[in-house]
C-alpha cells in the first residue's frame, strides 16, 4: 500500500503507526502532519500524531492535536481520553471526575472508570480505590492486552507481586510477541525481585528470538549490568551506545524532553564510577533544564516531584532528597509509582528513570522507605480483602506475601 498510494491520508497513518512502535516518532509526526494536511477531518491521524508529538518531547503541540482529534469525535474516545489528560495535566481533577461520572452512568463505559482509576490514583493517591476500579473496568475483557498492563502494574505499586506475576503469565500466553506491554512486564518483576539471572535470559531471549527493537532493549543491557555491580562495564556500555550523551560538549550541549533523562542517567553512571566532578557538571545542566519551566512543557505534580527528587539524588544532598520524599507521599499523598520506583525504577518513553540506589545503604532513607513500605501494604490489606471477595485470590498467595 505504500508503495502504491505512498500519499493516501491512511496509508501515511498505517506508516507511522509502524514508525512510532519502532521509535522513530519524529518521523512518525511528519508523516501524520501529511495526513491531516490531505485530510483535515481524519481524527485518528490527528490522535495518533498527538502521541508522536508528546514521544518528541512537544507537549504544546501535541495538546493542540490532541484537542483536534476530540473536537473532530465529539461523541468518541478520544474526547474522553483529551478531556481527562486536559484536566488531570492542569490539576482540575474535580471537573475531570464530574465529566467521567456522567460518561459511566450514561453508558457504564469501562474505558471512563479506567480514566477515573488513573485521575483518583495520580491525583489523590488513592491506591485501594484506583485499584478496584481498574479491576471493575477489566471485568468486560479480563484477558485484554492494556487491562494486564494495567494490573500487572498497579498490583506492583502495591507490593502485590504474586498478582502481577499472575498477570505477567497470561500476557506472555496471550500475546507472546508484544513488545510493548508483554515483555517489559515480566522484565520488571525480575528487577522487583533482583533476579539477574533470570533477567539476562528474558533480555537475550527477546533479543535474539523474538527481534526486539533495539531502542527497547539497549537501556536494560545498561542496567543489567548496573544490577550485577559492574558499574565500569555500564558506563563504557552506555557510551558506545549514546554518543550524542556522553560526547556532547558541555559548552553546546542542549537537553530537551527527549534527552533529559538519559542526561540524568549518565549522570548516575559517572557517580557509581566516581567520576564525580564530571557528574557535578552533569547535574548543573540537568536540574537547570528540570528548574526551567518554558511554556510548552506542561508538568503533572508526579512529573515535578520526581524531578526534584532526582536532581537531589544527583546532587547527594540526602536531607532535601528524604523531606522531598516524605513531604511527596504522605503530606501531598502523590503516591503513585513511588513504591515500584524506590524499588525498580521506572520507564517512562522507553527511557529509564532512576532508582536512588546510592541512597539505600542510608539509615534515614532505609527507615522512611520501611514507612512508605508500611503505608502500601496497609493499603494493600485493603485490596487483598477486595479480591478476596471478588473471588479473585489464590490462597497461596497469602503464604507467598508471607501473610499466613
Amino acid at each position: 500500500a505504500i508503495e502504491r498510494a505512498p500519499d493516501k491520508p491512511a496509508v501515511l497513518r498505517a506508516k507511522a503507526w509502524i514508525e512510532w512502535h519502532d521509535g522513530e516518532f519524529e518521523q512518525a509526526a511528519t508523516d501524520l502532519k501529511q495526513a491531516v494536511t490531505l485530510n483535515p477531518n481524519y481524527a485518528d491521524a490527528y490522535y495518533l500524531l498527538s502521541t508522536a508529538l508528546g514521544m518528541s518531547g512537544d507537549r504544546e503541540s501535541a495538546f493542540k492535536a490532541f484537542k483536534q482529534a476530540a473536537d473532530l469525535d465529539p461523541l468518541g474516545d478520544y474526547t474522553l481520553r483529551y478531556t481527562t489528560a486536559v484536566w488531570g495535566e492542569y490539576q482540575d481533577h474535580e471537573k475531570a471526575l464530574a465529566t467521567l461520572e456522567k460518561i459511566i452512568q450514561r453508558d457504564s463505559s469501562a474505558d471512563a472508570l479506567k480514566h477515573k482509576s488513573w485521575i483518583i490514583r495520580e491525583a489523590y493517591g488513592d491506591l485501594v480505590q484506583s485499584f478496584i476500579l481498574m479491576h471493575e473496568a477489566g471485568k468486560e475483557d479480563p484477558t485484554e492486552l492494556y487491562n494486564l498492563q494495567n494490573h500487572l502494574y498497579h498490583s506492583m505499586d502495591l507490593d502485590l507481586l504474586p498478582a502481577a506475576e499472575e498477570y505477567a503469565r497470561i500476557l506472555l500466553m496471550r500475546y507472546p510477541e508484544n513488545q510493548v506491554v508483554t515483555y517489559p512486564g515480566t522484565r520488571d518483576i525480575y528487577y522487583f525481585k533482583n533476579e539477574a539471572g533470570k533477567l539476562q535470559e528474558w533480555i537475550d531471549f527477546w533479543t535474539t528470538e523474538k527481534d526486539l527493537v533495539s531502542w527497547r532493549v539497549e537501556m536494560d543491557k545498561v542496567e543489567l549490568q548496573v544490577y550485577l555491580g559492574d558499574y565500569s562495564k555500564a558506563l563504557i556500555t552506555f557510551e558506545e551506545t549514546y554518543p550524542e550523551i556522553s560526547k556532547a560538549p558541555i559548552e553546546t550541549m542542549v537537553i530537551d524532553g527527549t534527552n533529559a533523562l538519559d542526561f540524568a542517567y549518565y549522570t548516575e553512571l559517572l557517580r557509581l564510577v566516581g567520576e564525580d566532578q564530571r557528574a557535578d557538571i552533569y547535574v548543573e545542566a540537568v536540574c537547570g533544564y528540570y528548574h526551567s519551566t518554558p511554556k510548552d512543557r506542561v508538568q503533572s505534580e508526579n512529573q515535578k516531584y520526581n524531578q526534584l527528587l532526582d536532581c537531589y539524588y544527583l546532587s547527594n544532598d540526602t536531607t532535601k532528597f528524604l523531606n522531598t520524599l516524605e513531604e511527596r507521599y504522605f503530606v501531598k499523598q502523590d503516591r503513585a509509582t513511588v513504591f515500584t520506583k524506590l524499588r525498580i525504577g521506572r520507564y517512562q518513553r522507553g527511557k529509564r528513570n532512576l532508582r536512588y540506589r546510592r541512597f539505600e545503604n542510608y539509615p534515614k532513607y532505609r527507615e522512611l522507605v520501611s514507612k512508605i513500605t508500611e503505608d502500601i501494604h496497609r493499603q494493600r490489606a485493603e485490596v487483598i480483602d477486595y479480591l478476596k471477595e471478588e473471588g479473585d485470590w489464590d490462597p497461596a498467595w497469602d503464604e507467598e506475601l508471607g501473610l499466613d
